[in-house]
């Protein structure tokens, strides 16, 4: 699997290009995917959840493991 990403800080747009290979037989297929993810800041999020009725719980864990720098994880349900 190859994978490269690309940020757009301007336009708020992350960019990934995934390239995958598996062997089918003798010979190799290859995939290619591209995601495109829309960033968000994280008050923008809460405000987009909250209007759609979801209550939010920040994360800055799951279990024993800590998320790093620059991520964080919710806790969404519907009220």
């Amino acid at each position: 699997m190859l994978v490269s990403a690309q940020e757009d800080r301007t336009k708020r747009l992350l960019t990934r290009r995934i390239t995958t290979f598996r062997k089918v037989g003798e010979l190799y297929r290859r995939d290619q995917e591209i995601h495109r993810l829309r960033l968000v800041t994280e008050s923008e999020l809460l405000e987009q959840l909250g209007g759609l009725g979801f209550k939010v719980y920040i994360l800055d864990s799951y279990e024993q493991l800590q998320f790093p720098p620059g991520h964080t994880g919710f806790l969404v349900h519907k009220i």
